[in-house]
Protein backbone atom coordinates (compact mmCIF):
# COMPACT_ATOMS: atom_id res chain seq x y z
CA UNK A 1 0.00 0.00 0.00
CA UNK A 2 1.58 3.49 -1.33
CA UNK A 3 0.55 6.04 2.02
CA UNK A 4 1.21 10.09 1.65
CA UNK A 5 0.96 11.87 4.66
CA UNK A 6 0.50 15.53 4.96
CA UNK A 7 0.08 18.23 7.34
CA UNK A 8 -3.01 20.40 6.76
CA UNK A 9 -0.65 23.36 5.99
CA UNK A 10 -1.32 24.93 2.37
CA UNK A 11 1.83 24.00 0.68
CA UNK A 12 1.66 20.42 1.90
CA UNK A 13 -2.05 19.94 0.46
CA UNK A 14 -0.93 21.01 -3.07
CA UNK A 15 0.54 17.22 -3.39
CA UNK A 16 -3.14 16.40 -2.89
CA UNK A 17 -3.75 18.32 -5.95
CA UNK A 18 -0.83 16.85 -7.86
CA UNK A 19 -2.24 12.74 -6.90
CA UNK A 20 -5.34 14.11 -8.59
CA UNK A 21 -3.77 15.12 -11.77
CA UNK A 22 -1.12 12.33 -11.91
CA UNK A 23 -3.72 9.91 -11.55
CA UNK A 24 -2.57 8.59 -8.52
CA UNK A 25 -5.03 9.83 -5.76
CA UNK A 26 -7.34 6.64 -5.62
CA UNK A 27 -3.99 5.01 -5.10
CA UNK A 28 -3.14 6.79 -2.06
CA UNK A 29 -3.96 5.73 1.36
CA UNK A 30 -4.18 9.47 2.25
CA UNK A 31 -3.86 10.69 6.23
CA UNK A 32 -2.74 14.05 8.18
CA UNK A 33 0.34 14.29 9.87
CA UNK A 34 2.37 16.70 12.21
CA UNK A 35 2.55 20.17 11.18
CA UNK A 36 4.97 20.75 7.89
CA UNK A 37 5.24 17.04 8.07
CA UNK A 38 5.25 14.87 4.50
CA UNK A 39 6.01 11.52 4.13
CA UNK A 40 5.33 9.65 1.26
CA UNK A 41 5.74 5.29 1.66
CA UNK A 42 5.92 3.05 -1.66
CA UNK A 43 7.31 -0.27 -0.66
CA UNK A 44 10.68 0.22 1.00
CA UNK A 45 11.41 3.83 -0.09
CA UNK A 46 10.18 6.70 1.88
CA UNK A 47 9.85 9.99 1.19
CA UNK A 48 10.17 13.24 3.28
CA UNK A 49 10.96 16.18 0.90
CA UNK A 50 7.67 17.53 -0.48
CA UNK A 51 9.39 18.30 -4.00
CA UNK A 52 10.85 15.01 -4.59
CA UNK A 53 7.84 13.63 -3.51
CA UNK A 54 5.64 15.31 -6.37
CA UNK A 55 8.14 14.28 -9.08
CA UNK A 56 7.82 10.77 -7.10
CA UNK A 57 3.79 11.34 -7.77
CA UNK A 58 4.61 12.49 -11.55
CA UNK A 59 7.21 9.16 -12.17
CA UNK A 60 6.13 7.41 -15.54
CA UNK A 61 3.57 9.97 -16.48
CA UNK A 62 4.61 13.06 -19.46
CA UNK A 63 4.13 15.22 -16.42
CA UNK A 64 7.80 13.85 -15.01
CA UNK A 65 8.88 15.60 -17.80
CA UNK A 66 11.07 14.25 -20.78
CA UNK A 67 14.63 12.56 -19.72
CA UNK A 68 17.45 15.00 -19.53
CA UNK A 69 17.03 19.08 -19.65
CA UNK A 70 13.03 19.28 -19.26
CA UNK A 71 12.93 16.52 -16.19
CA UNK A 72 15.86 18.70 -14.73
CA UNK A 73 13.86 21.69 -15.31
CA UNK A 74 10.80 20.08 -13.57
CA UNK A 75 13.09 19.32 -10.43
CA UNK A 76 14.13 23.02 -10.44
CA UNK A 77 10.84 24.48 -10.53
CA UNK A 78 9.65 22.22 -7.62
CA UNK A 79 12.19 23.56 -5.46
CA UNK A 80 11.66 26.90 -6.37
CA UNK A 81 7.77 26.78 -5.55
CA UNK A 82 8.73 24.64 -2.26
CA UNK A 83 11.19 27.77 -1.22
CA UNK A 84 8.17 29.75 -0.67
CA UNK A 85 8.76 32.67 -3.67
CA UNK A 86 6.19 31.81 -6.10
CA UNK A 87 3.57 33.91 -4.15
CA UNK A 88 5.53 36.77 -3.76
CA UNK A 89 6.01 40.19 -5.81
CA UNK A 90 9.29 39.17 -6.51
CA UNK A 91 8.65 35.72 -7.33
CA UNK A 92 5.81 36.76 -9.49
CA UNK A 93 7.65 38.93 -11.39
CA UNK A 94 10.35 35.99 -12.16
CA UNK A 95 7.92 33.44 -12.75
CA UNK A 96 6.93 35.85 -15.72
CA UNK A 97 9.86 37.00 -16.80
CA UNK A 98 10.44 33.05 -16.91
CA UNK A 99 6.99 32.44 -18.80
CA UNK A 100 7.92 35.18 -21.26
CA UNK A 101 9.75 32.66 -23.33
CA UNK A 102 8.20 29.29 -22.60
CA UNK A 103 4.46 28.04 -22.78
CA UNK A 104 5.07 26.80 -19.54
CA UNK A 105 7.45 26.55 -16.51
CA UNK A 106 9.49 23.84 -17.76
CA UNK A 107 9.61 24.00 -21.50
CA UNK A 108 7.29 23.94 -24.07
CA UNK A 109 5.58 21.10 -22.20
CA UNK A 110 3.13 20.97 -19.60
CA UNK A 111 4.19 19.12 -16.17
CA UNK A 112 3.92 18.71 -12.43
CA UNK A 113 6.01 21.84 -11.85
CA UNK A 114 3.17 23.61 -13.62
CA UNK A 115 0.67 22.20 -10.64
CA UNK A 116 2.84 22.84 -7.65
CA UNK A 117 3.24 26.50 -8.77
CA UNK A 118 0.04 27.48 -9.75
CA UNK A 119 -0.97 25.71 -6.41
CA UNK A 120 1.62 27.67 -4.85
CA UNK A 121 1.51 31.51 -6.60
CA UNK A 122 -2.71 31.27 -6.54
CA UNK A 123 -3.31 32.89 -2.77
CA UNK A 124 -1.11 35.68 -4.22
CA UNK A 125 -3.00 35.34 -7.97
CA UNK A 126 -6.36 35.48 -6.47
CA UNK A 127 -5.44 38.65 -4.08
CA UNK A 128 -4.93 40.50 -6.94
CA UNK A 129 -7.35 39.89 -9.00
CA UNK A 130 -7.41 39.11 -13.13
CA UNK A 131 -7.45 42.51 -14.47
CA UNK A 132 -4.42 43.50 -12.18
CA UNK A 133 -2.62 40.07 -13.07
CA UNK A 134 -3.09 40.82 -17.06
CA UNK A 135 -1.74 44.18 -16.33
CA UNK A 136 1.36 43.63 -14.32
CA UNK A 137 1.94 39.77 -15.14
CA UNK A 138 0.97 39.55 -18.85
CA UNK A 139 2.61 35.83 -19.26
CA UNK A 140 1.75 34.20 -15.86
CA UNK A 141 -2.31 36.10 -16.77
CA UNK A 142 -1.67 33.44 -19.91
CA UNK A 143 -0.36 30.53 -18.68
CA UNK A 144 -3.27 30.74 -15.52
CA UNK A 145 -5.32 30.62 -18.11
CA UNK A 146 -3.43 27.83 -19.98
CA UNK A 147 -2.69 25.48 -16.87
CA UNK A 148 -6.44 25.97 -16.01
CA UNK A 149 -7.97 24.96 -19.75
CA UNK A 150 -4.95 22.68 -20.24
CA UNK A 151 -6.56 19.53 -22.58
CA UNK A 152 -5.50 16.56 -20.54
CA UNK A 153 -4.46 17.83 -17.04
CA UNK A 154 -6.38 21.22 -16.94
CA UNK A 155 -6.58 22.65 -13.51
CA UNK A 156 -10.16 23.96 -13.59
CA UNK A 157 -12.11 21.47 -12.24
CA UNK A 158 -9.16 18.95 -10.72
CA UNK A 159 -9.63 17.42 -6.69
CA UNK A 160 -7.65 19.84 -4.72
CA UNK A 161 -7.55 22.43 -6.70
CA UNK A 162 -7.70 25.82 -5.61
CA UNK A 163 -10.52 28.17 -6.57
CA UNK A 164 -10.33 31.86 -7.97
CA UNK A 165 -12.70 34.03 -6.11
CA UNK A 166 -13.75 36.37 -8.87
CA UNK A 167 -12.65 33.63 -11.68
CA UNK A 168 -9.62 34.47 -13.84
CA UNK A 169 -11.02 34.84 -17.45
CA UNK A 170 -8.60 36.55 -20.24
CA UNK A 171 -10.51 39.10 -22.05
CA UNK A 172 -8.53 37.84 -25.52
CA UNK A 173 -8.52 34.13 -26.50
CA UNK A 174 -5.47 32.28 -25.51
CA UNK A 175 -2.62 31.28 -27.76
CA UNK A 176 -3.22 28.01 -29.37
CA UNK A 177 -0.43 25.91 -27.40
CA UNK A 178 -2.04 22.80 -27.33
CA UNK A 179 -1.05 21.32 -30.79
CA UNK A 180 1.08 19.00 -30.60
CA UNK A 181 1.96 16.09 -27.53
CA UNK A 182 4.88 17.39 -26.51
CA UNK A 183 5.71 19.73 -29.47
CA UNK A 184 6.08 23.24 -28.81
CA UNK A 185 3.77 24.92 -31.00
CA UNK A 186 5.25 26.71 -33.81
CA UNK A 187 4.72 30.15 -32.01
CA UNK A 188 5.94 29.32 -28.74
CA UNK A 189 9.16 30.43 -27.51
CA UNK A 190 12.30 29.25 -27.39
CA UNK A 191 14.89 27.81 -25.32
CA UNK A 192 14.41 26.03 -21.62
CA UNK A 193 17.77 25.69 -19.35
CA UNK A 194 17.91 23.27 -16.45
CA UNK A 195 17.88 23.96 -13.34
CA UNK A 196 16.99 22.96 -8.40
CA UNK A 197 17.91 22.58 -6.56
CA UNK A 198 16.85 22.08 -4.18
CA UNK A 199 17.56 24.51 -3.00
CA UNK A 200 16.59 27.53 -1.94
CA UNK A 201 18.44 28.73 -4.80
CA UNK A 202 15.51 28.45 -6.18
CA UNK A 203 15.90 30.07 -9.49
CA UNK A 204 17.90 33.06 -10.00
CA UNK A 205 15.34 35.80 -12.21
CA UNK A 206 14.56 32.71 -14.37
CA UNK A 207 14.98 32.75 -17.07
CA UNK A 208 14.81 29.53 -16.89
CA UNK A 209 12.16 27.35 -10.12
CA UNK A 210 12.19 25.11 -14.68
CA UNK A 211 14.66 26.78 -13.14
CA UNK A 212 13.18 29.23 -13.48
CA UNK A 213 12.72 29.61 -10.12
CA UNK A 214 16.94 28.85 -9.76
CA UNK A 215 19.11 26.06 -7.03
CA UNK A 216 16.22 25.26 -7.59
CA UNK A 217 15.18 21.50 -8.33
CA UNK A 218 13.89 19.29 -6.53
CA UNK A 219 14.28 19.33 -6.00
CA UNK A 220 15.80 21.62 -4.71
CA UNK A 221 19.11 22.35 -4.04
CA UNK A 222 18.86 25.40 -2.89
CA UNK A 223 16.00 26.85 -4.55
CA UNK A 224 15.44 27.09 -8.35
CA UNK A 225 16.10 30.62 -8.21
CA UNK A 226 19.84 30.70 -7.73
CA UNK A 227 19.98 28.21 -9.73
CA UNK A 228 18.58 30.76 -12.83
CA UNK A 229 16.35 28.01 -14.02
CA UNK A 230 14.94 27.68 -17.26
CA UNK A 231 11.14 28.10 -17.32
CA UNK A 232 8.28 28.02 -19.92
CA UNK A 233 7.79 30.86 -22.31
CA UNK A 234 5.14 32.81 -23.72
CA UNK A 235 4.64 32.86 -27.32
CA UNK A 236 7.47 34.78 -29.50
CA UNK A 237 7.00 35.72 -32.77
CA UNK A 238 10.95 34.28 -33.28
CA UNK A 239 11.55 31.79 -35.07
CA UNK A 240 14.72 31.16 -33.68
CA UNK A 241 14.08 31.08 -30.42
CA UNK A 242 11.19 28.21 -30.93
CA UNK A 243 13.98 25.92 -32.19
CA UNK A 244 16.16 26.41 -29.06
CA UNK A 245 12.93 25.73 -26.92
CA UNK A 246 12.50 22.18 -29.24
CA UNK A 247 16.14 21.72 -28.65
CA UNK A 248 16.42 21.85 -25.30
CA UNK A 249 13.24 19.94 -24.76
CA UNK A 250 14.80 16.91 -27.10
CA UNK A 251 17.33 16.15 -24.43
CA UNK A 252 20.18 15.51 -22.68
CA UNK A 253 23.87 15.62 -23.46
CA UNK A 254 22.47 18.41 -26.42
CA UNK A 255 24.84 21.12 -25.79
CA UNK A 256 23.22 24.32 -26.30
CA UNK A 257 22.26 25.44 -29.69
CA UNK A 258 22.66 28.45 -31.73
CA UNK A 259 24.56 31.00 -32.09
CA UNK A 260 23.45 33.00 -29.38
CA UNK A 261 23.34 30.09 -27.16
CA UNK A 262 26.89 28.58 -27.83
CA UNK A 263 29.32 28.64 -24.91
CA UNK A 264 32.33 30.87 -25.16
CA UNK A 265 35.02 29.69 -27.29
CA UNK A 266 37.68 27.93 -24.83
CA UNK A 267 34.89 24.91 -24.20
CA UNK A 268 31.80 24.27 -26.15
CA UNK A 269 30.86 23.15 -22.32
CA UNK A 270 28.23 25.26 -20.11
CA UNK A 271 30.31 24.04 -17.25
CA UNK A 272 32.99 25.61 -18.30
CA UNK A 273 31.57 29.29 -17.48
CA UNK A 274 29.97 28.14 -14.36
CA UNK A 275 32.07 29.60 -11.10
CA UNK A 276 32.24 27.02 -8.50
CA UNK A 277 34.43 27.79 -5.60
CA UNK A 278 35.09 26.34 -2.28
CA UNK A 279 33.46 28.14 0.44
CA UNK A 280 33.60 27.82 3.95
CA UNK A 281 30.28 28.40 6.25
CA UNK A 282 31.09 31.03 8.51
CA UNK A 283 27.84 31.54 10.50
CA UNK A 284 24.53 29.61 10.22
CA UNK A 285 20.70 30.52 11.36
CA UNK A 286 17.39 29.20 10.73
CA UNK A 287 15.04 31.77 8.17
CA UNK A 288 12.90 33.34 10.82
CA UNK A 289 10.33 32.94 8.15
CA UNK A 290 10.76 29.78 6.18
CA UNK A 291 11.10 26.44 7.36
CA UNK A 292 12.66 24.41 4.89
CA UNK A 293 15.59 27.29 4.46
CA UNK A 294 19.18 27.59 6.21
CA UNK A 295 20.49 31.21 5.93
CA UNK A 296 24.42 31.20 5.85
CA UNK A 297 27.56 33.53 5.29
CA UNK A 298 29.89 31.69 3.62
CA UNK A 299 33.36 33.01 3.05
CA UNK A 300 34.59 32.45 -0.29
CA UNK A 301 38.03 34.53 -0.02
CA UNK A 302 36.32 37.80 -1.30
CA UNK A 303 38.00 41.45 -0.54
CA UNK A 304 34.06 42.06 -0.21
CA UNK A 305 33.72 39.54 2.88
CA UNK A 306 31.32 36.39 3.26
CA UNK A 307 28.31 36.15 1.07
CA UNK A 308 24.75 36.11 2.67
CA UNK A 309 23.13 32.76 1.10
CA UNK A 310 20.13 30.51 1.91
CA UNK A 311 19.66 27.27 0.94
CA UNK A 312 17.25 24.46 1.11
CA UNK A 313 18.99 21.79 3.43
CA UNK A 314 17.15 22.08 6.97
CA UNK A 315 15.24 18.83 6.62
CA UNK A 316 18.69 17.24 5.90
CA UNK A 317 21.17 18.95 8.47
CA UNK A 318 21.41 20.82 12.20
CA UNK A 319 22.83 24.12 12.59
CA UNK A 320 25.75 22.15 13.39
CA UNK A 321 26.63 19.87 11.09
CA UNK A 322 26.49 23.39 9.21
CA UNK A 323 28.48 25.48 11.22
CA UNK A 324 32.47 25.28 9.90
CA UNK A 325 31.20 23.27 7.29
CA UNK A 326 33.28 23.72 3.98
CA UNK A 327 30.78 23.58 0.74
CA UNK A 328 30.86 24.19 -3.49
CA UNK A 329 29.38 27.21 -4.39
CA UNK A 330 27.80 27.89 -7.46
CA UNK A 331 29.14 32.22 -7.09
CA UNK A 332 28.15 33.71 -10.12
CA UNK A 333 24.28 33.42 -10.40
CA UNK A 334 22.04 36.28 -10.13
CA UNK A 335 21.09 37.52 -6.40
CA UNK A 336 17.70 36.68 -5.88
CA UNK A 337 15.24 37.43 -2.51
CA UNK A 338 14.35 33.96 -0.65
CA UNK A 339 11.26 34.80 1.70
CA UNK A 340 12.38 38.23 2.03
CA UNK A 341 16.26 36.87 2.55
CA UNK A 342 18.32 38.43 -0.07
CA UNK A 343 20.83 35.02 -1.55
CA UNK A 344 23.36 35.35 -3.63
CA UNK A 345 24.50 32.05 -4.60
CA UNK A 346 24.09 28.72 -4.51
CA UNK A 347 25.67 25.31 -2.27
CA UNK A 348 25.80 22.60 -4.29
CA UNK A 349 24.26 19.31 -2.89
CA UNK A 350 23.57 15.57 -4.34
CA UNK A 351 20.46 13.98 -4.09
CA UNK A 352 19.68 10.81 -4.57
CA UNK A 353 16.69 8.90 -6.46
CA UNK A 354 15.08 7.96 -2.63
CA UNK A 355 15.58 11.49 -2.11
CA UNK A 356 18.80 12.00 0.40
CA UNK A 357 20.57 14.71 0.32
CA UNK A 358 24.58 15.43 0.95
CA UNK A 359 26.43 18.56 0.72
CA UNK A 360 29.66 18.21 -1.11
CA UNK A 361 32.56 18.04 0.11
CA UNK A 362 36.31 20.12 -1.19
CA UNK A 363 39.33 17.99 -0.18
CA UNK A 364 40.91 19.66 3.13
CA UNK A 365 43.76 21.11 1.60
CA UNK A 366 41.80 23.10 -1.08
CA UNK A 367 42.22 26.95 -0.47
CA UNK A 368 38.59 29.22 0.80
CA UNK A 369 37.84 30.69 -2.88
CA UNK A 370 40.17 28.42 -5.04
CA UNK A 371 38.30 27.66 -8.28
CA UNK A 372 36.73 23.95 -9.08
CA UNK A 373 36.95 23.15 -12.70
CA UNK A 374 36.22 20.18 -14.74
CA UNK A 375 39.67 19.02 -16.68
CA UNK A 376 39.32 20.39 -20.21
CA UNK A 377 36.75 22.71 -19.64
CA UNK A 378 38.05 25.74 -18.61
CA UNK A 379 36.90 29.31 -19.18
CA UNK A 380 36.32 32.98 -18.00
CA UNK A 381 33.29 32.80 -15.60
CA UNK A 382 30.06 34.38 -17.02
CA UNK A 383 28.47 37.25 -16.37
CA UNK A 384 25.22 36.71 -13.91
CA UNK A 385 23.23 38.54 -16.24
CA UNK A 386 24.31 35.76 -18.66
CA UNK A 387 24.11 33.17 -16.65
CA UNK A 388 20.13 33.84 -16.35
CA UNK A 389 20.06 34.55 -19.87
CA UNK A 390 21.47 31.60 -21.38
CA UNK A 391 21.06 29.00 -17.92
CA UNK A 392 24.38 27.72 -18.68
CA UNK A 393 24.15 26.41 -15.15
CA UNK A 394 20.83 24.85 -15.52
CA UNK A 395 22.40 23.39 -18.61
CA UNK A 396 25.65 22.25 -16.56
CA UNK A 397 23.88 20.93 -14.07
CA UNK A 398 21.58 18.07 -16.50
CA UNK A 399 25.21 16.18 -16.42
CA UNK A 400 26.70 16.58 -12.93
CA UNK A 401 26.48 12.87 -11.27
CA UNK A 402 28.13 11.32 -8.19
CA UNK A 403 30.19 8.71 -9.95
CA UNK A 404 30.40 5.39 -8.36
CA UNK A 405 33.74 6.27 -6.38
CA UNK A 406 31.86 9.01 -4.82
CA UNK A 407 33.03 11.83 -6.78
CA UNK A 408 31.27 14.89 -7.93
CA UNK A 409 31.67 15.09 -12.53
CA UNK A 410 30.61 16.55 -15.03
CA UNK A 411 30.06 13.83 -17.57
CA UNK A 412 31.96 11.65 -15.77
CA UNK A 413 35.01 13.84 -15.57
CA UNK A 414 35.67 14.83 -11.36
CA UNK A 415 35.26 18.29 -10.37
CA UNK A 416 39.19 18.80 -8.84
CA UNK A 417 41.22 21.84 -7.03
CA UNK A 418 44.10 21.75 -6.65
CA UNK A 419 44.33 19.36 -4.03
CA UNK A 420 42.00 16.84 -5.69
CA UNK A 421 38.33 15.73 -6.44
CA UNK A 422 35.38 17.08 -4.39
CA UNK A 423 33.69 13.54 -3.30
CA UNK A 424 30.28 13.18 -1.78
CA UNK A 425 29.96 10.64 1.66
CA UNK A 426 27.29 8.14 0.33
CA UNK A 427 24.99 8.88 -2.41
CA UNK A 428 26.29 7.33 -5.71
CA UNK A 429 24.61 7.91 -8.81
CA UNK A 430 22.63 11.00 -7.14
CA UNK A 431 22.44 13.84 -9.31
CA UNK A 432 24.07 17.34 -8.17
CA UNK A 433 22.46 21.14 -7.60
Amino acid sequence: MTTLQLSESYADRALVLVAAVTGQLSKLAVSSGPKHAVEYANGGVVLREPAVVAKALAAGTPLAGKAGVASALVTQWLSWAYGASAGTEEGLKELDEALSRHSYVAGPAFSVADVVVFYMAHPALNKAGCKEVQARFPSVARWVDQVLREPVHGLASAVGAPQFTHGFTLKREPLNLFGGAAAAPAKAAAGAGKAAAVAAAAPAKKEAPAAAPAAAAAATAAAPAAAGAGAPAAPAAAGGKAKKEKAAAAGAGAAPAGGAAAAPAESSEPIAVCDLRVGLITKVWHHPEADKLFCEEIDLGEPSGPRQIASGLRLHYTLEQMQGRRVVVVCNLKPRPLVGFNSNGMVLAATSAEGKVELLDPPAGAAVGERVEVAGHSSKPAEPNAMAKKKWFDLAAEHLRVTDGLQAAYKGIPLTTSAGPVTVPTTKGATIH
